[in-house]
């Protein structure tokens, strides 16, 4: 939720010394203006010395107004005249960033400056914190368009993510509790696949893609730890046994047998070596 206003950062040590300031949004302007102070780069040269002597503890932040944001600068400049704010830069007032546009080169070197920098987990854990029970502000206001989506679907399309990053995913989710109306949401969807067929090309691609996963014996190690100790209710049971009534099993030619022949006793030639 914003909160626009007009607000005062003071020195404790020096009350005539202050920074008069106006903002759409209050709370995530003074967490910029303590940030820059931070990284020594704000842009008050007078605010970052001071704060480079007396540190941040001497600086307390102050609201002055809640204001609508269409009279900030109507209300922030009637607060420089009355103040005559040490701190700031111009006395006149107004936003230099309000309602403007990055160029093309500017925002080349700000993609360049940000490239390649890393999060710490304690600041991580922190903004973590910050947003924690906040509600997106997007949230059921805007959808994306079917070119967007396509966009993003080609994006991650084939895209493969590693062992270690699946492994996090898969604890995240342990403990995880769904919701009954979730859950009820999921029942009543029909998949995407109902009554489709793969075609012959689909399935060998499959059969492929199979094989090439158990060749793999960190695959086949960590499926028989999934596997391992799953017990099947009485109630799957029978379900099976039903779904399996009146099905009829495909004739295979002559080749398939043969085939088939021929792996079943290589796999046994194979067994009984071992």
């Amino acid at each position: 939720m914003q909160n626009p206003g007009i607000y005062k950062i003071q020195s404790i040590i020096k009350p005539n010394y202050c920074y008069i300031g106006s903002a759409i949004n209050i709370k995530n302007r003074w967490y910029q203006h303590k940030y820059d102070l931070r990284n020594n780069k704000h842009h008050s040269l007078k605010l970052q010395n001071h704060y480079n002597k007396y540190k941040e503890s001497d600086l307390i932040f102050i609201i002055l107004e809640p204001c609508l944001p269409d009279f900030l600068i109507i209300r922030e400049q009637y607060y420089i005249n009355k103040l005559n704010p040490f701190f700031n830069n111009s006395l006149v007032a107004g936003s230099s960033m309000m309602g403007r546009n990055h160029t093309v080169e500017t925002k080349k070197k700000i993609s360049k400056a940000n490239k390649g920098h890393i999060v710490t987990k304690k600041a991580r854990q922190k903004i973590s914190e910050s947003h924690k029970g906040n509600i997106p502000w997007n949230k059921g206001l805007t959808k994306h368009t079917n070119k967007i989506i396509k966009r993003i679907s080609e994006k991650n399309n084939g895209k493969k993510r590693s062992i270690e990053v699946r492994r996090k995913m898969s604890k995240r989710q342990v403990g995880r509790i769904v919701s009954e109306e979730t859950k009820a949401k999921h029942r009543n969807q029909i998949p995407w696949n109902k009554g489709k067929c793969h075609t012959l090309e689909a399935r060998r691609k499959m059969t492929i893609a199979s094989l090439e996963k158990w060749k793999n014996p960190e695959y086949k190690k960590r499926m028989s730890i999934v596997h391992t100790g799953i017990k099947q209710s009485e109630e799957t049971k029978q379900k099976k046994r039903d779904s399996m009534i009146g099905m009829k099993m495909p004739e295979r030619t002559i080749e398939i047998r043969r085939n088939m022949s021929i792996a079943a006793s290589k796999r046994w030639k194979e067994n009984r070596i071992a």
